[in-house]
């Protein structure tokens, strides 16, 4: 009895508190579905990033920011929870990225984002870092989730 409560544990602190699966099929130059798998983990004090089963980060940073601007990329105000959700709209928008990118809610109704920096680099790389971007409504509901790369798309 001890040792199945012990597994049932033991599976828990593996357990991913976050865990979405990205489309990046575009990215393959048409040689088949490409998934992106994002986990984050709880280690302690500090979350831990996994993609595609490799642990990129031991120590994930959270950035929150408030949505207050029209969502054009550019616009050199944006905060970077602005400027993910822009980057969305600008691929939504454009016609070769308009069937490949696919999100599941709609970023105009983001009042509010959380930015996972999944690498570490969110400040100091010039295309914004690897992300994970949690939208939150006007009643602080998520919306949905959007990973970002050199592509970005939506997180389900």
């Amino acid at each position: 009895m001890l040792f199945s409560i012990f597994l049932s544990l033991v599976a828990l602190a593996d357990s991913p508190i976050i865990k979405c699966t990205s489309d990046f099929s575009v990215m393959n130059n048409d040689k088949g579905k490409l998934d992106v798998v994002v986990e984050l983990y709880q280690s302690g004090s500090s979350l831990r990033a996994v993609i595609n089963n490799m642990e990129i980060n031991k120590n994930v940073k959270i950035y929150d920011y408030n949505v207050t601007r029209k969502l054009d990329l550019n616009d050199p105000q944006l905060n970077m929870g602005e400027a993910s959700l822009a980057h969305i709209i600008t691929l939504k928008n454009d016609i070769e990225g308009k069937d490949a990118v696919k999100v599941s809610f709609d970023v105009n109704l983001a009042k509010s984002v959380k930015v996972y920096d999944l690498e570490g680099n969110l400040m100091t790389s010039p295309m914004g870092g690897t992300v994970l971007v949690e939208a939150y409504d006007v009643n602080n509901k998520l919306l949905g989730r959007i990973f970002r790369a050199i592509f970005a798309n939506g997180c389900d």
